[in-house]
């Protein structure tokens, strides 16, 4: 059951649970007092128990064991972070092996009608019973709101290549699958590869829509899709970074027109409403640049009055103006922080969610990133909304090394603070 461990696990329900390893369903079964793992096999008369409320692609859930304690993870799907389980007395009845976890979501069960639930402490978990009085929160999955930021990759490119966007379509679809978001805002999209995008979204369900106009004199889009599940969308619009910003059109150097996509959003479960901006900033202008951040925070100011339920996410492109030969990375990163456009958004009271600048965001299809990080999710030093966890920059690919597209996806997980 568990590897190298002495400490059984012991239910008093008698009930299967399974996860998913390498795309195989495997699953608990009773044995006496404790569980034992079984990989499902059709010619054995064992059964998957499916918890009421959760589906079987929101129970992927992984065990692995090291130095004699137990490593869990949820599946990246934020819809992992809450299980309810009937247990006696302890988590693991006479186990004396700590429970550690390795994803910062608070992890709950039920004893004597009671909830119980695991909070962060340090670098492992805790148990604790619920009081109103302590200032611990259970996170429901559905409370949080898992933010992409995701630069496509033009379809219209690569097309000589194994990276044209009909190899590049099921990547993406699978990457979104196992990172299962909220909401994805994207650069460099053609309405046909939106699309389709849209329609892989919603294959299995059709709760996904998304918003945007052409930004581009390239026809792309600053897409922003979301779960209309779980979100409801109050208003959208988009301006360009030019000094008249409600008119398209490129100005300050850049090669090309450039935009922003502003969705204002109400959550269904909480009723707490936030507003998103999606933008792709001018490369190689960095003059471009400059001068678009304050277009940016003008039309926040005008918009939103305020920034606390501010969220602005996308392709900041803050490189160096000039790349002589090979810069090392951790110069180009150290360069990418110093950026004025990133120095301005700091200045108005934003925070940059992804506290790990050493990990570039590009990655030209290549397994080692290459640059500063330039992909964001900010929210603001007061905003109503706090980071669950750590932001990710995700490195999914396929099992050929393929990558859904030349930058990583970013996303956050975000909780209304209460």
């Amino acid at each position: 059951m568990f590897s190298g461990t002495t400490c059984p696990l012991t239910w008093i329900e008698d009930h299967a649970f399974h996860y998913i390893h390498n795309g195989d369903f495997w699953y608990y079964i009773r044995n006496g007092n404790s569980y034992e793992v079984v990989k499902h096999d059709a010619n054995t008369g064992h059964h998957k128990i499916h918890p009421e409320g959760l589906s079987k692609s929101t129970i992927a859930y992984h065990y692995t064991t090291m130095a004699g304690k137990l490593l869990g993870r949820f599946s990246q799907s934020h819809n992992n972070a809450l299980i309810d389980i009937t247990v006696d007395n302890a988590m693991f009845s006479g186990a004396t092996c700590p429970l550690t976890w390795i994803e910062d979501h608070a992890f709950h069960y039920i004893h004597n009608g009671d909830f119980w639930y695991y909070i962060r402490n340090g670098n492992s978990y805790e148990v604790v019973k619920h009081d109103a009085n302590t200032c611990h929160h259970k996170i429901h999955p559905e409370e949080i709101v898992r933010v992409c930021t995701f630069n496509l990759r033009c379809g219209h490119a690569d097309l000589r290549t194994s990276n044209k966007w009909e190899r590049r379509r099921t990547i993406l679809k699978n990457c979104l699958e196992n990172m299962q978001p909220t909401i994805i805002g994207t650069q460099e999209g053609y309405p046909q590869q939106l699309n389709e995008i849209l329609d892989d979204l919603n294959e299995s369900s059709s709760c996904w829509s998304y918003v945007g106009e052409e930004i581009t004199q390239w026809r792309t889009i600053n897409a922003i899709f979301y779960r209309h599940d779980i979100l409801s969308l109050i208003s959208t619009n988009t301006f360009w970074f030019n000094e008249h910003p409600l008119t398209f059109g490129a100005a300050w150097g850049a090669i090309g027109s450039r935009g922003c996509t502003r969705a204002h959003f109400q959550h269904k479960l909480t009723d707490h409403p936030f507003i998103i901006y999606n933008l792709h900033l001018d490369y190689p202008s960095q003059n471009a640049r400059h001068h678009s951040i304050p277009v940016l925070l003008s039309q926040i100011n005008q918009s939103d009055n305020q920034i606390d339920n501010v969220i602005v996410i996308g392709d900041f492109n803050n490189w160096p103006e000039k790349i002589a030969g090979e810069i090392p990375v951790d110069e180009l990163i150290l360069l990418g922080q110093k950026a004025s456009e990133i120095e301005q958004m700091k200045q108005a009271g934003f925070i940059d969610t992804y506290q790990h600048g050493e990990i570039p965001s590009f990655n030209g299809f290549q397994s080692t990133g290459y640059g500063p990080k330039i992909d964001f999710v900010w929210i603001s030093s007061n905003s109503i909304y706090r980071v669950e966890g750590e932001t990710k920059i995700d490195e999914f690919h396929d099992n050929h090394g393929f990558f859904p597209s030349d930058h990583f996806p970013v996303y956050a997980d975000l909780v209304y603070i209460s």
